[in-house]
C-alpha cells in the first residue's frame, strides 16, 4: 500500500525531560541527566499517542484488546508498529536538519609545542579526518589498522556532541572537512544561549507524591536535570503512514499539543514535507559508511562479536605478511570488506513498556556518529545505490541504522 511521509516537528513549550536508562530508585543523591537527543521510541510514542487521541481512543480499551482494537491496525500495539515507519530522530534549527558529527572528524585547537614549522603555520582552531594506520596494531582482535595520529596533530579530540548543517555534512561525504565556526554545540560552556548551541540545562528538585492520598511521601527527594531549546531548535521525526490514514495524520499539526518525554511535558507538533536527501560522496572502491542514526546489531548465538550485520572476521589474503584482520560480509547485497571502524562507547536505551507496565530491557547501540572504513570490488555506483541512505541492522521501523556513503580520506 502507498505510504504519505512528512517531518512531525516537535517543539517544547517548557523545560523537556528525557530520562536516562537509569531507574529513578537508584540514584542516590546523584541527579538523574536528561539525554539529547531522546530515544526514537519516545518521540514514536508521541506520534502513536497523538495519533490515538485524535481517534478518541479510551486507552484502557486499547489495552485490553491489544492487537484486536481497530486501532492497532493504524498505530500497531507494542514492538509492532503496523502501518507506522519511522526515520530520525533529527534536530533541526531553524527549520534546517543537522547531522551528528562523524567521529572521524577532530579538532585541533593549537598546534603543539614540538610540531613542525609546517604545522605551526596552519590556522586554529582546525578540523580534519583522522587516518587509518596503513600498518596493522597487534590487539585483542588481532592485527587491526586502527586510527593514528601525526606528531603535528597530538592533543586533538573527536567532535563529540557536535551537530552539522547540510551543506557541512554533504561536504563531510565529499572528504571535507568542516570549518570551527559552522557547527552547533549541544550546549554553551555558561549555560546560557549562544547563537551556534542548540540547548541549555535546568537542574530541578523534585519531591515524590503519594497520589491515592493527594500527599507528600516524607523523606522522598530527587533531583533531576531538564534541558531547555534554544530558540529556533526542534526535535523531528520522519513519519511514513498508509495512504488510507492520511487524513487522521494531518489532523496533528497546526501546532496540535502533546506531552513528551518523562513528567509529561507539553510539545507542539507541526508538520512539513521531508527535506532533500544527502547526496553520497564520490567513491572508488574503498568508501566510508556513516551512522546517521544509531545502530543496533541483533547477535547470533553461538557466532562472535560483529562490528556490522553479519560481519565475520577473515584474514587478509592481500597483506598476509602482517596477519592483518579484517571483517567480511554482504550489505544490500554488496560484498564488503571492513577494515576500520571509529566510534565511541555504546549508546544505551531502556524505557518503560506502557503495555506490559514494566521496563524494557537495556540494549546498546552502535551511537550515530560511527565510520566505517570499508572497500568493494562491486562498481562505486552500484555501491552508492545500494547503501546509500539505506537503513542497516533491526528495528528500522523506529529508523535505526540510517546510513551515509562517503570518501575514504
Amino acid at each position: 500500500m502507498k505510504k504519505i511521509t512528512t517531518t512531525w516537528h516537535f517543539e517544547a513549550q517548557d523545560s523537556l525531560f528525557f530520562r536516562e536508562s537509569r531507574p529513578m530508585n537508584s540514584i542516590g543523591n546523584a541527579e538523574l541527566s536528561s539525554v539529547f537527543p531522546p530515544s526514537a521510541q519516545t518521540l514514536a510514542g508521541a506520534i502513536r499517542r497523538t495519533l490515538g487521541e485524535i481517534k478518541g481512543v479510551d486507552w484502557g480499551e486499547f489495552r485490553k484488546q491489544k492487537q484486536a482494537h481497530p486501532l492497532a491496525k493504524m498505530i500497531g500495539c507494542g514492538d509492532d508498529f503496523a502501518s507506522l515507519h519511522f526515520n530520525g530522530i533529527w534536530v533541526h534549527k531553524e527549520g534546517e536538519r543537522l547531522y551528528p558529527a562523524p567521529f572521524n572528524l577532530m579538532l585541533l585547537n593549537q598546534a603543539p609545542e614540538d610540531a613542525s614549522d609546517t604545522a605551526k603555520k596552519l590556522t586554529y582552531p582546525r578540523c580534519f579526518f583522522i587516518r587509518i594506520d596503513d600498518k596493522a596494531t597487534q590487539t585483542d582482535l588481532g592485527n587491526i589498522r586502527l586510527p593514528k595520529l601525526s606528531k603535528d596533530e597530538a592533543g586533538s579530540k573527536n567532535l563529540a556532541n557536535i551537530w552539522l548543517n547540510k551543506t557541512n555534512y554533504q561536504n563531510v561525504l565529499k572528504g571535507i572537512a568542516p570549518e570551527p565556526n559552522d557547527w552547533f554545540i549541544l550546549k554553551s560552556p555558561s549555560n546560557r544561549q549562544q547563537k551556534n548551541s542548540l540547548l541549555v540545562e535546568e537542574p530541578r528538585i523534585g519531591i515524590g507524591l503519594d497520589n491515592q492520598k493527594r500527599a507528600v511521601k516524607k523523606g522522598i527527594l530527587y533531583q533531576t536535570q531538564h534541558i531547555r531549546f534554544n530558540e529556533g531548535v526542534s526535535l523531528a521525526m520522519d513519519v511514513s503512514i498508509d495512504q488510507q490514514y492520511q487524513s487522521i495524520s494531518q489532523q496533528a499539526d497546526d501546532h496540535f499539543l502533546t506531552r513528551l518525554g518523562g513528567e509529561g511535558r507539553l510539545a507542539s507538533i507541526c508538520q512539513t514535507a521531508i527535506p532533500s536527501a544527502l547526496e553520497a560522496g564520490k567513491i572508488q572502491h574503498k568508501f566510508v559508511i556513516y551512522l546517521l542514526t544509531p545502530l543496533l546489531i541483533k547477535p547470533i548465538e553461538g557466532k562472535p562479536w560483529q562490528p556490522l550485520p553479519n560481519f565475520q572476521k577473515e584474514r587478509d589474503e592481500q597483506t598476509e605478511r602482517d596477519q592483518q584482520r579484517v571483517w567480511k560480509g554482504t550489505l544490500k547485497g554488496v560484498e564488503i570488506t571492513l577494515h576500520s571502524a571509529v566510534t565511541a562507547k555504546a549508546h544505551q536505551e531502556g524505557g518503560w513498556d506502557l503495555l506490559k507496565n514494566r521496563p524494557k530491557p537495556l540494549r546498546s547501540y552502535i551511537p550515530a556518529g560511527s565510520a566505517f572504513y570499508c572497500s568493494s570490488e562491486a562498481d562505486p555506483q552500484t555501491i552508492i545505490t545500494a547503501l546509500h541512505y539505506q537503513q542497516i541492522g533491526t528495528e528500522q521501523k523506529l529508523g535505526r541504522g540510517k546510513i551515509a556513503i562517503g570518501q575514504w580520506i
